[in-house]
């Protein structure tokens, strides 16, 4: 009910009109709409302690890639998380890395599947390098021959590989590669607008820092969304302070192990000149035999052999480490 003024109030207020000061509303009766903007394009589906849970395994993966990229290319590499958000399919997509090279990781015993895409350039560098070169190469031309799609491949399956240890410790879930993918447009693993995690990892490489983004839609880990709810405890298996569980995982880690008679250095015109039946003298005495290497630390003594029908060594004694 309004309240009714009396004469002198009235009175009041008509000589504040005439001299110009009417009085402004009461605070108390001014009443201000609130309008609050909700952003539909960002999906909430994945819960905190999930977005945290493999946002976990992610840098322990980062953690180890470092040291298995900087064997398999010969040159040092530091890998390291730098960004997770929840957005849909389709955004994720379109923040892929330049003209991306992708691998699609199909999740064992669900028929899911998640998606590794790895920038273009840096794709060309690591082949490059994973064939002795420099690692200056710039894009495919015009599309990679069968022999870097198969190093590709090979780099793709060394990623998931160790993925997949990663996600066994916090899902209990293992990722084989399904497919290699060329071409963005036929990476359609999902809905557009089905939430998405993407984890942005970066590549240290050189004086090159590309990128490697890992797209986990919702539906990929669905049947198994309550095992990232679990709690995590300090101390457990999956940490990686726990110096057993670290050596563990450092003993399942691919290295290529290379047998050498010895190695010279010959010129450009020398190699071009060489012909069936000319030997090319090591200045090595036959007693040293074979090494056997590990990138480029001397690790074992041996001699040639067979085994069957195969070619062999025979362990003599291990190489002294020059510290």
């Amino acid at each position: 009910m309004s309240e009714l003024l009396s004469n002198d109030q009235i009175a009041e207020l008509v000589a504040a009109a005439k001299e110009g000061e009417i009085p402004r509303p009461s605070a108390q009766r001014k009443r201000s709409r609130k309008v609050r903007t909700i952003d539909f394009s960002l999906p909430t589906r994945f819960t905190l302690e999930q977005k945290r849970r493999l946002e976990r395994a992610h840098k322990s993966f980062a953690r180890a890639m470092g040291p298995i990229l900087s064997a398999e290319l010969g040159t040092g590499v530091e890998c390291e998380v730098i960004d997770l958000s929840q957005v849909t399919y389709q955004a994720a997509v379109q923040e892929l890395p330049p003209a991306a090279i992708s691998g699609i990781a199909r999740i064992s015993r669900l028929e899911t599947r998640v998606l590794l895409a790895l920038d273009g350039l840096a794709a060309a560098t690591m082949v490059d390098r994973m064939l002795g070169g420099s690692g200056r190469s710039t894009m495919f031309s015009p599309e990679p021959t069968q022999i870097e799609v198969g190093l590709l491949r090979r780099l793709f399956s060394t990623f998931i590989g160790q993925l997949s240890r990663d996600w066994e410790d916090v899902a209990g879930v293992q990722l084989e590669l399904d497919e290699l993918e060329l071409k963005l447009s036929n990476n359609e693993i999902a809905p557009r607008s089905e939430p998405c995690i993407a984890v942005t990892l970066e590549l240290r490489v050189d004086d090159r820092a590309p990128t490697l983004v890992v797209v986990i839609p919702y539906q990929a880990i669905d049947p198994i969304a309550h095992r990232l709810e679990a709690p995590h405890e300090p101390g457990t298996a999956g940490e990686s302070g726990d110096p057993e569980r670290v050596l563990a995982r450092l003993r399942s880690v691919l290295v290529e192990a290379r047998a050498e008679v010895a190695h010279t250095e010959l010129t450009m015109e020398e190699i071009l000149a060489l012909q069936p039946g000319d030997v090319v003298p090591l200045g090595v005495p036959q007693a040293t035999g074979v090494t056997l290497a590990v990138g480029d630390a001397e690790v074992l003594r041996c001699v040639p052999g067979k085994n069957g029908n195969r070619r062999a060594l025979e362990i003599v004694e291990r190489c002294e480490v020059e510290t």
